[in-house]
């Protein structure tokens, strides 16, 4: 069938819909379509590279490919939209000097934005372009696409080969699967092209499992999504499957909305930004969340792209990186909204309202990603934790690399490895930070580092969260990170739990135990956080931290109770020119004790915490962490493991209190009691005492074949 045969436009929208959508630039979408005509008019005088060479092509190209592709959109959807020929001409020059640009580029993930640029011309501009036009771009779509695609069976032809797991798969993958469906109809091959896209994209949806967690970060996932949803679109038109069944699809909109800050930036773990957006087509991110309220009727999304347009429309916003690739301060993009301007207008469905969180749990556990996300609510003062554990990619990544699947560790590069790292978001502040791009080892984690540094990056490690409990009052999570380490360091047992006792505490427990060196030489332990130096300064109090905000409003206090006599080490990373970049706090634990080291860290979040006295607790079995005076006591314990003997502990001096004890078997049955104990110390005869100060109470946690269960290893009781 000639290209003159066939309906066009058709990719997203036919020539029947686009009268609608005319009438909505007047209507419904006039504000995104000001936006999207304003923005063109000032930029009608860009002009295309000239000159493009094969080197330019394997160097860093996505800049330029991604600009031009968005240009290029809002140019020729503003010449839809108006029917005004200027702005079909200016589109005509950049399409004639993309189909002069060499076409052994398929190795580079740019190649994604080049076809789909020269797509949408093809398929936008039909009634513009004459014949040898025509003929000219579909030639040059038809052999990207045949290079792409090759790239994609051959191993050593593109980098990206097999990295499904990774946004430069996704980008050049989807890419070429639009350019085969503007040409379905005139290449004997597209239609093949277009399902080998599909097949692609599908299988690596499948190795992200169905919790909807990305784990390149926040920000990768906008970049990653743009060209996949637009993918998405004109497969399912064309007549072919929907992406959109997908249960990670389905389930995606939460990861986004959990890793949302107060403050209307995002939790960045792995190699993301603070902003939640990434590179050149991520660099903004309202219209994904418009694309995802509109697919799935999400009033959430609508809720948050609304947030999100604020800054992506801003013009006084930090922006987003443009090179994060170094230690140097990085420029920012000159223009953001570029990247979203025209898919707004095509996406934003306003019969979704938008819906605020409020209604929505605190906490959201991405079980394949090994995450946890938990908030005290969703106002501007909440506090928001976060807890990863969990193999690097992915349990579903784990599954298939301990198969044999040796594709699999291509696609996370942008992976960390933070088996039970933890991030502090509160009083609107990032107290308690991820490291940021490109620090991918342990030692840069919110972690404990063993011997300088310590776990070992790859998804064939198996790192789990064992437990998990979201109430409304509390959320408990333990991580088992023992897998993670090299086999020399002897590593028998690494497990941490985390409470966010809700709003006042965070309590940590790290229970670590290991078989001795053969040389009979200690390990060196260090439970080590990091903070933003231009945000947040660290001080150290006889036995803790104080961590303040430089403009004061703020402060989170941690105090150390276990170990009893610790070091302590204060390190900053700067970039080349001085400027601060990360500050590393770490308590050392050190040559004494090659077997077992223990870490009990409370940390006060708010002024009542801050206020409250908090002691250490030293079981038989158990440490732990009494908080609060009489009137509000709470008892947080760490056993050493599921028990088969008491577990026994003391609460001085004597008080009712509430306790909650972590790490026990769920299979098993616990009796706790409480018996009053004469106190060890004996006061002065002259000193006048209330009765419970001369006694303590002795609790004991009996396992038994009856009694009270411990969902999630947690039993709660009060005595």
């Amino acid at each position: 069938m000639s290209q003159s045969q066939v309906d066009r436009p058709r990719l997203y929208f036919s020539q029947a819909e686009l009268a609608a959508l005319r009438q909505r630039a007047t209507t419904s979408h006039r504000t995104y379509f000001d936006a999207l005509r304003a923005w063109t008019d000032q930029n009608l005088h860009r002009q295309p590279l000239r000159g493009v060479s094969d080197e330019f092509l394997h160097e860093s190209s996505e800049v330029y490919f991604e600009e031009a592709f968005s240009h290029l959109s809002n140019l020729m959807l503003t010449y839809l939209l108006t029917g005004e020929p200027r702005y079909a001409e200016a589109a005509r020059r950049w399409l004639h000097a993309f189909c002069e640009y060499p076409t052994g580029g398929g190795s580079q993930y740019s190649v994604g934005p080049n076809i789909a640029a020269l797509a949408h011309g093809y398929d936008w501009l039909s009634d513009v372009l004459t014949p040898d036009e025509k003929v000219m771009i579909r030639d040059q779509i038809s052999r990207l696409v045949r290079d792409a695609y090759e790239c994609s069976l051959t191993p050593g032809r593109a980098w990206w080969y097999g990295a499904h797991l990774h946004h430069d798969f996704w980008i050049p993958t989807a890419g070429y699967g639009i350019g085969a469906l503007a040409i379905r109809d005139e290449v004997p091959d597209a239609e093949h092209w277009a399902a080998r896209a599909a097949e692609e994209i599908g299988h690596a949806l499948d190795l992200l499992g169905d919790d909807g967690a990305w784990h390149e970060g926040a920000a990768d996932w906008v970049y990653g999504l743009v060209l996949v949803l637009l993918f998405a679109d004109a497969y399912r038109r064309a007549g072919g499957g929907s992406l959109y069944n997908h249960l990670w699809m389905k389930n995606t909109w939460r990861y986004r909305l959990y890793c949302w800050l107060p403050d209307d930036t995002y939790v960045n773990l792995n190699d993301s930004f603070r902003s939640g957006r990434y590179n050149i087509l991520g660099s903004a991110s309202s219209h994904v969340l418009r694309k995802l309220a509109a697919e799935y009727g999400n009033g959430y999304m609508q809720w948050l792209a609304a947030r999100d347009e604020a800054f992506d429309y801003g013009t006084s916003h930090r922006g987003v990186f443009r090179s994060p690739y170094d230690w140097t301060l990085n420029r920012l993009y000159p223009s953001s909204v570029m990247h979203c301007l025209a898919w707004n207008f095509l996406w934003y469905d306003p019969s979704v309202e938008p819906v605020a969180p409020d209604g929505l749990p605190t906490a959201h556990y991405f079980a394949n990603q090994g995450v946890v996300i938990a908030r005290s609510g969703w106002d501007e003062r909440c506090t928001v934790v976060t807890f990863s554990c969990g193999p690097v990619g992915g349990h579903e990544a784990h599954r298939r690399a301990v198969e044999g699947d040796t594709r699999i560790a291509r696609g996370l590069s942008h992976v960390h490895a933070q088996a039970t790292s933890f991030t502090l978001y509160t009083g609107s502040h990032f107290f308690i930070v991820p490291p940021g791009y490109g620090k991918h080892a342990s030692r840069f984690q919110n972690v404990v580092a063993v011997n300088g540094s310590g776990q070992v990056w790859g998804p064939d490690r198996l790192a789990e969260i064992r437990s998990v409990e979201l109430a409304k009052d509390l959320d408990y999570v333990q991580g088992d990170a023992t897998a993670c380490y090299p086999a020399e360091f002897g590593i028998r047992r690494h497990v941490r739990h985390l409470l966010f006792l809700k709003p006042d505490f965070v309590v940590m427990g790290d229970l670590l135990e290991a078989d001795g060196f053969a040389s009979g030489m200690a390990r060196h332990y260090v439970w080590q956080i990091h903070v933003d130096p231009v945000e947040v300064e660290a001080v150290w109090t006889g036995n803790g931290i104080s961590l303040r905000t430089l403009d004061g409003s703020a402060r989170v206090n941690l105090q150390v109770l276990l170990p009893e006599v610790f070091g302590k080490v204060l390190a900053r990373y700067s970039a080349s020119d001085g400027t601060p970049i990360l500050d590393q706090i770490g308590v050392i634990q050190n040559f004494a004790v090659p077997h077992r080291a223990t870490f009990v860290v409370v940390l006060a979040l708010t002024d009542r915490g801050q206020e409250a006295p908090i002691q250490r607790i030293v079981g038989e079995n158990c440490v732990g962490a009494l908080i609060g005076d009489a009137a509000d006591a709470r008892a947080v314990v760490f056993s050493h493991g599921p028990i088969e003997k008491p577990l026994r502990y003391r609460v001085e001096p004597a008080r009712s209190a509430r306790h909650l004890v972590v790490g026990l078997s769920t299979a098993r049955r616990y009796n706790p009691g409480s018996t009053l104990r004469p106190r060890a110390k004996r006061w002065p005869e002259r000193a006048l005492r209330a009765a419970e100060e001369n006694f303590v109470s002795e609790v004991v946690v009996t396992p038994g074949d009856e009694g009270m269960v411990a969902p999630a290893g947690l039993l709660r009781f009060d005595c």
